[in-house]
Order: C-alpha cells, then structure tokens, then sequence
C-alpha cells in the first residue's frame, strides 16, 4: 500500500463505540454522522473506491456492509467499486488476538470481483471501518495489485 489515511484514533472511547454501534449494533446511519463534514483530499476525489468486502453470510447477517456504506459517504458523486469478493467465510478479525492468527484467518479469503477487472491500471483506495494490524487490508492490497491495479491507498474510520 502506498500509505493510509485514518480520520480517528481508534483509543477514543467514544470513536470506539460509535464503531461498535454500527457494527454490532447495526445502526447504519451513524456512519453519516460520523463522516459529517469529513471529505477526501482533492488529491484522492479521481479514485476508485474500493470497500473490504464482507462475506456474504456475513452481510445478510448484518444487513449491510459498513466499508461499503463508508465508501459511498465518503465519495458521494464516485459509487463504490465492489472489485474484490471475500472467498470464504472467516471469524471475525477483531476476536483473533494476534497479529499472526490474523494473518492466517484472512489468507486467501479475498478474490478479484467482476468490477475489479476494469481496474487494472487505475489508482483506488481501500476502505475498511478499522485498521489494527494492518493484515486485511494488505491481503485485499495484494489481490489488487495482482490484478494490475497501479496503487492502492487505504482509508479507515479510525486505527
């Protein structure tokens, strides 16, 4: 990944559970009121926009994916480009304790979506609601990149 840009410092408290709200909470429109003001960098406004997808059993259970949602607040005349898949179903990243475990529960959980073969070529960025570790967000950097896209830049809610 060329670099990552995080709106809030995950320690706060109230950052925390705002996340934890729409998550598991699912109270979506929270991710309006959050992101309120908040806009990407011009640098950033020709880029694809990339959300980490969830699995499908995942997103059913939730009823939304919230880097998608974030995606689509974030870049409000850009719709998001679901151009990775999730191959399989993992346990959720925020219950593995170390950085390795997680590494291992996201290997290969990611593949290329029909719309990602367009972006061979282009720039995006990689929206995720959480960066800890780093380990999603690398593992979908490098699916990406295999499929030729040209950088790849993160944005999170929070790290």
């Amino acid at each position: 990944m060329e670099g990552l840009i995080a709106i809030f410092d995950y320690k706060s408290e109230a950052v925390r559970k705002v996340i934890e709200a729409i998550k598991f909470g699912f109270n979506r429109d929270l991710i309006g009121d959050i992101l309120l003001g908040w806009r990407l960098p011009k640098k950033f406004r020709k880029i694809a926009l990339v959300p980490v997808p969830l699995h499908r059993l995942r997103e059913n259970w939730r009823g939304f994916n919230q880097a998608e949602l974030i995606a689509k607040q974030m870049g409000k005349k850009m719709a998001p480009v679901r151009g990775l898949v999730r191959t399989r179903a993992t346990g959720q990243q925020a219950r593995t304790v170390n950085r390795g475990m997680r590494a291992e529960n996201i290997k290969g959980a990611f593949g290329l979506g029909k719309e990602g073969e367009g972006l061979s070529g282009k720039r995006v960025i990689l929206i995720d609601d959480v960066f800890t570790s780093g380990v999603t967000m690398r593992e979908c950097a490098r699916v990406l990149r295999k499929a030729g896209v040209k950088q790849v830049w993160g944005l999170v809610l929070a790290r």
